[in-house]
């Protein structure tokens, strides 16, 4: 069986504010939503996963079954600390140049492009700043300006949910209204 989960990461590579404390607030507003239980899921993930609770099925397009509920892979995480969300299933495309549209497929160019932005993300991990220089046209870009399809994300702050579908477009804006900015949406597979 696999495992199915989607991130919501804030597109900011150091989140502007507090980050422990909007976790807390938004960890609060799905406890206040019945969207997570109180208790953590020690079954299957980690210590740091939460049960979900009745009212998720508020913020899904396609509420699933009962069984939902009763996945021992199940369950809502937040992470506090430098994170690369990326899908496992990595899509047709690697990142995109935002400058000059050049696609740093790992596959082609030598690798030249796939090499740069690897330790550009390697940079942001130790020091949490980031810019790729563009092997094509040379340009300094932010870690966060880059494209992918799907979404990657990369942030310090960012909020998983296991074994769910993704979380439809109200959930979105308004983890968006509370985070004061956009978030990529980051489905995975593994």
């Amino acid at each position: 069986m696999s495992l199915h989960y989607t991130s919501y990461v804030p597109k900011q590579l150091q989140y502007q504010g507090d980050r422990f404390a909007k976790a807390e607030e938004i960890f609060q507003w799905l406890l206040t939503e019945n969207v997570i239980k109180p208790e953590k899921n020690k079954e299957g993930l980690s210590d740091d996963v939460y049960y979900f609770s009745d009212g998720i099925r508020n913020f899904l397009d396609k509420p699933p079954g009962d069984m939902f509920f009763n996945l021992y892979c199940a369950g809502f995480a937040c992470t506090t600390k430098r994170e690369v969300y990326c899908p496992i299933e990595n899509g047709d495309k690697g990142p995109i140049c935002p400058s000059c549209n050049t696609d740093f497929d790992p596959y082609t160019n030598d690798g030249e492009g796939w090499n740069r932005f690897s330790e550009g993300v390697g940079k942001w991990m130790e020091t949490g700043k980031a810019s790729i220089i563009c092997p094509v046209c040379n340009k300094a870009v932010s870690l966060a300006d880059y494209r992918f399809d799907p979404d990657w994300g990369f942030s310090d702050l960012g909020f998983t949910f296991y074994g769910c579908p993704k979380l439809n477009q109200g959930f979105v804006e308004e983890l968006e209204r509370r985070l004061g900015c956009h978030v990529w949406i980051v489905p995975t597979w593994s």
